[in-house]
């Protein structure tokens, strides 16, 4: 979308008062290394460095040293932190995505413009250890069942969300990952493992930390009555992050004065603007009505509604 505005801007022949550089930024999400944002942090130089050794990539099993090195660059200046980017003379960073939800698409609405976006607490690598017995030769005091302590977890934290959500708190709970050992497990045994992952997510710090503190006294009550013994993992985080209000506005009039429909909305998702926010950057969000979610085949996106979003864009652009 940033590429089609200066398309438009050089076939026009329009100066904007600012420069305009279109950013392409890679590493957003966690799905090769278990960390979130390293290219926007690379590029703020912000990043750590212990982490170019110690994040390690899935599939190959290198370090992100390697990758960076391989791929072209010097992993010596994101260790050194350097950066190009002018913190001082950069009046706004704007990210549009699809919205990954389905809000736009059932109120048929072709914008959303974000307030803010939520963190994060995440273990990746959870377990759950207890015992393998027969299971109809044990009786249920003398089991140490893991597929039934993490359920009680489970089950516990849903209730603690929706009792969070009762006072109006932002917040997200979910177990995306449960499975128990193929080559152990069996329908006449009580499972003596469980691996799963836990996905905390909020708008507010003090909400996250709080549903932590919870989580663990909950794990700590189920390990006794159950005999299992939790194992969380290594604990990744993202700070949550709100949007600039002078953007916020300064977008929403463009919409109404271009008679584009839009909703004020929060991005339940993690999204490199929150890095620049949280580097002092003036951020904003763009969502653009999309069907079916995302990460999956039958994800899609008109192009009108693609177009309705980029006239928004380049007419806020111009009235910086």
């Amino acid at each position: 979308m940033g590429v089609c505005v200066l398309k438009i801007l050089k076939d026009k022949k329009i100066v904007p008062k600012y420069n305009v550089c279109v950013m392409g930024i890679r590493g957003e999400e966690s799905c090769w290394f278990p960390y979130s944002y390293i290219g926007s942090k690379i590029a703020l130089g912000v990043f750590e460095k212990n982490l170019l050794k110690k994040l390690i990539r899935t599939d190959t099993g290198k370090s992100l040293k390697d990758h960076i090195n391989f791929s072209g660059f010097d992993s010596s200046s994101v260790a050194a932190k350097k950066t190009k980017f002018d913190f001082k003379n950069t009046i706004a960073f704007i990210e549009p995505h699809i919205e990954q939800g389905p809000v736009l698409e059932k109120t048929k609405i072709p914008l959303g413009i974000v307030t803010g976006i939520r963190g994060s607490i995440r273990y990746r690598k959870a377990r759950c250890i207890g015992k393998y017995l027969h299971s109809g030769a044990t009786p249920i005091d003398y089991r140490s069942d893991s597929v039934l302590a993490v359920s009680t977890l489970v089950a516990e934290m849903n209730d603690v969300w929706k009792q969070e959500l009762k006072k109006n708190k932002d917040l997200t709970i979910t177990f995306g990952e449960f499975y128990t050992d193929n080559k152990e497990h069996s329908f006449a045994k009580s499972a003596g493992l469980v691996n799963f992952c836990i996905d905390l997510r909020s708008n507010s710090k003090t909400t996250l930390n709080k549903i932590k503190n919870t989580l663990f006294k909950k794990i700590k009550k189920i390990e006794k009555e159950t005999k299992t013994l939790f194992k969380l993992g290594e604990e990744t985080d993202s700070e949550p992050a709100l949007m600039n209000k002078k953007l916020i506005n300064k977008f929403k009039s463009t919409a109404i004065n271009s008679k584009v429909k839009y909703k004020i909305m929060a991005s339940g998702a993690g999204h490199d603007a929150s890095v620049f926010s949280n580097n002092n950057i003036p951020s904003l969000m763009l969502f653009i009505r999309n069907k079916h979610g995302s990460h999956n085949p039958k994800e899609y996106m008109s192009m009108k509604h693609f177009s309705t979003v980029l006239s928004v864009l380049k007419n806020s652009i111009l009235n910086f």
